[in-house]
């Protein structure tokens, strides 16, 4: 019996959970064509991403995949920033003219719907998932006072308030197609922390050491990515089944994760080495089927253990019961 129970313990601590199984990731640079800075934000399934970028003629909002890039400008004299995307292409983000409150919109199939504040102050879209369900924040009032709300959109034009019980204010980012959302709060003790709402119940996301914490992208799997301040430096991080995991591009002095989808794949930006921001996508490295194949066999052989132990303990059953038989 306790050798089954070391070869069981020694399995389930090496076998990974269906999702974890990276051990480390691969960085990939994303670069606008011409541009002094690419900035990354949202990637659906497809490995579609948007965001954003410095270039000589202006600011420049855009969508790419597999180094193909295709802007996405608004009508009129303003800049388009597209923060979020879902697996149908529907993208979401803000529009500004310098001058008036900035207002959000929804991209899809090459037409723009604005998304405004219903009191026409300044509103913030930041992500969709694949039933159309949109949040952001934006700024309400109360008699003389301002504040900071976020919001659930839904696709018939129904504003929701989220709304973190005892914060000064709270943002919304991201959410997923269970209706998870992910963004940040103040409490009233002051203090940023990240959240996640999920069946009407609010959960903290605080990354260790963190003075602050915000929680970005959320996929369907659960799986958090976001930035947390340390005091020193700004960091990143996924947050998966209650463990935080670093996410640093190599030889970047910042790093800052945005998306996530559902094969694990994170979007964000990073300042390189030699000075200035790229987008980049960091792709999870599976562990070696070698280390696979060894944990399975580990889980075989305490299941054949467990199988022969029973079957001894039957054997030395029936003896008893003979032996109990033959002394009546």
């Amino acid at each position: 019996m306790k050798v089954f129970i070391i070869i069981m313990l020694f399995a389930m601590m090496l076998a990974p959970s269906p999702d974890v199984l990276a051990l480390e990731y691969t960085y990939a640079p994303i670069n606008f064509p011409g541009a002094v800075t690419t900035g990354l934000r949202g990637i659906n399934n497809a490995g579609q991403v948007v965001g954003g970028a410095d270039t000589p003629s202006g600011v420049q909002g855009f969508v790419g995949s597999g180094g193909t890039f295709s802007p996405i400008a608004a009508p009129g004299p303003v800049v388009t920033a597209p923060i979020g995307i879902n697996n149908a292409g529907q993208i979401v983000g803000g529009i500004s003219d310098g001058t008036n409150p900035s207002q959000g919109f929804l991209y899809s199939g090459g037409t723009f719907t604005p998304i405004n504040n219903p009191e026409g102050r300044y509103i913030q879209v930041t992500g969709i998932n694949d039933s159309g369900y949109v949040v952001g924040a934006l700024e309400r009032t109360s008699g003389t006072f301002l504040f900071h709300q976020g919001f659930l959109l839904s696709p018939d034009g129904t504003f929701t308030f989220i709304e973190v019980p005892d914060s000064v204010f709270t943002e919304a980012i991201g959410i997923n197609n269970a209706g998870q959302i992910v963004g940040r709060f103040r409490g009233t003790s002051g203090g940023e922390r990240g959240f996640l709402y999920s069946e009407g119940t609010y959960s903290p996301i605080v990354a260790p050491g963190a003075l602050v914490t915000q929680a970005s992208g959320i996929n369907n799997s659960g799986q958090i990515v976001g930035t947390f301040y340390d005091g020193v430096q700004e960091r990143s991080y996924l947050y998966n089944n209650s463990i935080f995991t670093t996410i640093a591009v190599p030889d970047s002095h910042l790093t800052l994760a945005f998306g996530i989808n559902d094969a694990g794949q994170i979007s964000g930006s990073y300042y390189g080495a030699t000075g200035g921001y790229h987008g980049f996508i960091a792709s999870p490295v599976p562990l070696p089927t070698s280390l696979l194949l060894f944990t399975s066999g580990l889980l075989g052989l305490g299941s054949l253990t467990m199988r022969r132990m029973r079957w001894g303990e039957k054997v030395m059953w029936n003896k008893n019961q003979r032996y109990k038989a033959s002394s009546i």
